[in-house]
C-alpha cells in the first residue's frame, strides 16, 4: 500500500534554517502522541530522502574524483605514492579486514588434534596466550546465551555482569 505525502510535522518552525521545535508538549492522549510521531516520522524520512537525491550528484562527482586520485597514484608510485598540494594530500590507506573462517588455516595441538574456524582460533590463542594470545583474543558473550544461562540458573555466569533499560517504540498501525 503507498504511503500519504509525508505532511509537515505539527509543532516545527524554521529558526535560523533550522527546523526547531519551540512548543512544550501539552498534555495529549496517547493516541494524538503516536499520530504526531508517526506524521514526523513520515516527514524526516521524505526530507531525508530528498535531501539524499539533492546530494546524489555531488557524492558520485567526489567518488569518481577519487577513483581517477586512486589511478593516477597507482600510475605514479604505487600504494606509497601521495600527492601533497596547497589544497590538501591524496594518498592510499591500506586497510587490514580480519574474520574468522571455517576454511582458513586450521590449527594443530599439541596432541595432534585439528581445530578450525573459532576453535582454531581459541586453540591458537591460548596455546600462544603469553606471546600475542591475550592481545588477540576478544571476548565478548550474546545476550541470548547469558539469557538462557540467566533462565536456567538465576544467575548470569561468572564474569558477566547484566543491566536492562526501558525505552518506547512506536510502531504503525
Amino acid at each position: 500500500m503507498p504511503r500519504k505525502k509525508a505532511e509537515k510535522p505539527l509543532h516545527v518552525e524554521r529558526v535560523k534554517g533550522a527546523l526547531v521545535d519551540n512548543s512544550p508538549l501539552p498534555p495529549s492522549p496517547a493516541s494524538d502522541l503516536i499520530g504526531e510521531y508517526v506524521r514526523n516520522d513520515d516527514w524526516i524520512a521524505a526530507q531525508d530522502k530528498a535531501y539524499g537525491e539533492h546530494m546524489k550528484p555531488m557524492r558520485d562527482r567526489q567518488e569518481a574524483i577519487k577513483q581517477q586520485l586512486h589511478e593516477k597514484l597507482l600510475a605514479e608510485g604505487g600504494k606509497d605514492a601521495s600527492f601533497k598540494t596547497d589544497h590538501g594530500t591524496a594518498y592510499i590507506s591500506n586497510i587490514m579486514n580480519t574474520k574468522i573462517d571455517v576454511d582458513a588455516a586450521p590449527f594443530t595441538n599439541a596432541d595432534q588434534t585439528i581445530s578450525r574456524g573459532r576453535e582454531a582460533v581459541l586453540d591458537f590463542c591460548l596455546n600462544n596466550w603469553d606471546e600475542i594470545g591475550n592481545e588477540m583474543l576478544q571476548i565478548g558473550v550474546t545476550k541470548d546465551a547469558v539469557k538462557q544461562w540467566i533462565e536456567k540458573t538465576g544467575a548470569p555466569p561468572p564474569g558477566v555482569s547484566i543491566s536492562h533499560f526501558a525505552r518506547v517504540n512506536i510502531r504503525r498501525s
